[in-house]
């Protein structure tokens, strides 16, 4: 009986004292991790307290030794942190890239030998060439669950990479899906009607594989049938300059807009005027956050059946799941949106309720906060 009132008693003091340390780059910079991450230490409840430790403080660029002297410095701030703290679990934020792995890795490998065993890992990224290696080699795969196994739990962003890690040798009990958020702030409450069926909106890193060379195609045959539509781009990346050639020989500049990199108010204002949103990424997506507050915005949307997108998209019920990413398909798809006011209306504001239930970062995170508390009262 001493020892129950004991552990009860110990459980009652997680519950209203959980201190974090949370591991990632500089909340300064840009990217899906970063944003995370800012969210979450911004949501927080009062019953989390929470100290951020920013690695990767000197620039990535450079040969093995400073890479080296990076890593060493990071393992180095860790250490003290987690010696003099007084942390009850680490939160460290990683991707399935080599990169993330081995620095990452050797921070769950140092906390092992500190003894400290309430570690969480938040998988955002999944490289899929990766996940062929770990699946083709024996090392690699022993290698990978040796180091990642040490910790408590898993967390990942769809379905498909939750039995990869179980197939990979993983305990399925350990292992969470989670989705990643939006921030309801950008909002401010307001919202455009969806009166219109003018405007299409992609939202995302301006790299081939997230299929904006495929939209462009696609929008180039709807505008020879839909005279008053428009396309805007916002978003960034290695194709910026080659997207913007491709706008300019097309005789189409007056209809598409390259928005670039938006925040804040400016997101928030392509999100209200937009009608129609449209993503179709052949990237190895976990969630994206831009496809979430198009939902939020109660924009009907267009997406591809990668990664994470089919746990939080139902086909015919958030818009349409392409079958493909050719410009034919894309093109069908938004025609039927185009073509279907009451559709259009009726998937955007089914979207709108259902982000806010299940996605809006202060939800979210109260979600997270149990994670935590069910890890920190398991030991």
């Amino acid at each position: 009986m001493e020892n129950a009132s004991h552990s009860q008693s110990r459980s009652s003091v997680l519950q209203k004292n959980m201190k974090v340390l949370i591991v990632s780059k500089s909340l300064k910079e840009q990217g899906g991790v970063v944003n995370f991450v800012s969210m979450l230490v911004n949501k927080f409840s009062a019953e989390t307290a929470w100290e951020h430790l920013e690695i990767g403080k000197n620039p990535s660029m450079g040969g093995f030794q400073a890479k080296l002297k990076i890593l060493l410095s990071d393992n180095l701030h860790l250490k003290n942190r987690l010696s003099t703290g007084n942390f009850i679990l680490l939160h460290l934020n990683t991707s399935l890239n080599s990169r993330a792995l081995v620095r990452d890795g050797s921070f769950l490998i140092l906390a092992s030998l500190l003894g400290f065993k309430n570690n969480v890992v938040f998988i955002h990224g999944w490289d899929e060439g990766l996940e062929r290696k770990l699946k083709e080699s024996v090392l690699m795969r022993a290698a990978f669950f040796h180091v990642f196994g040490r910790s408590r739990m898993l967390i990942v962003l769809a379905s498909r990479f939750r039995d990869t890690l179980v197939s990979l040798g993983f305990d399925p009990a350990k292992i969470r899906i989670f989705p990643t958020m939006f921030d309801g702030g950008l909002f401010s409450g307001a919202f455009k009607g969806n009166q219109g069926a003018g405007t299409i909106l992609f939202m995302s890193r301006l790299v081939r594989e997230k299929g904006v060379y495929e939209l462009l195609e696609a929008f180039a045959r709807l505008s020879e049938r839909h005279r008053g539509i428009r396309l805007n781009i916002a978003g960034d990346g290695e194709e910026s300059a080659a997207v913007a050639r491709w706008i300019d020989s097309s005789g189409l500049g007056d209809r598409i807009g390259l928005l670039g990199y938006l925040r804040g108010e400016k997101k928030a204002r392509a999100l209200r005027e937009a009608d129609i949103f449209v993503l179709p990424t052949r990237h190895g997506e976990g969630c994206p956050v831009a496809l979430l507050e198009a939902m939020a915005a109660g924009l009907a949307v267009i997406a591809t059946p990668v990664g994470g997108i089919p746990d939080v998209f139902r086909d015919g019920v958030n818009g349409i799941l392409l079958r493909d990413s050719r410009p034919a398909t894309i093109a069908e798809a938004v025609a039927q949106l185009l073509d279907d006011d009451e559709l259009r209306a009726r998937t955007g504001e089914h979207n709108r309720r259902e982000a806010w239930q299940k996605f809006e970062s202060r939800i979210v995170v109260r979600r997270l906060e149990e994670l935590y508390r069910e890890v920190a009262s398991s030991t």
